[in-house]
């Protein structure tokens, strides 16, 4: 016999989500009114989601172009820090922009900017 079981939270927050909207039904607290503004706001929502990735996207392929991660590559590979003084610059960022970003849009603006200055630093083992 097989477990039900969740694997991750996408599936948990989809079950919950369904659970919710049927417990709204019994109780008949859910009217169309209701149902149409709980749509609307997460339009809204995923559109704004969107529109991020979207401007990451363009943000990424105008860093290809111009080769700023190659050029900011070469400044700090020049400055001859140690590897732990990297990481603990990158993980000051991500800290930072994890409090003002969607984590999505966050990895996507970075990793070019990130990937350059770990393999010219010679750490990708």
């Amino acid at each position: 016999m097989e477990c039900f079981c969740l694997n991750n939270p996408t599936e948990a927050a989809g079950i919950g989500a369904f659970a919710t909207f049927l417990i709204a039904l019994i109780r008949k607290r859910l009217t169309f009114k209701k149902l149409v503004g709980a749509m609307s706001k997460t339009l809204t929502t995923t559109g704004f989601l969107f529109a991020i990735l979207i401007m990451a996207f363009l943000l990424n392929y105008f860093f290809t172009v111009t080769r700023v991660p190659l050029f900011l590559a070469n400044i700090l590979t020049g400055l001859s820090l140690p590897p732990a003084a990297l990481f603990a610059i990158i993980i000051i960022m991500y800290i930072i922009l994890g409090a003002v970003m969607d984590a999505l849009a966050m990895v996507v603006i970075t990793i070019p900017l990130i990937l350059p200055l770990i393999l010219g630093m010679g750490m990708d083992d």
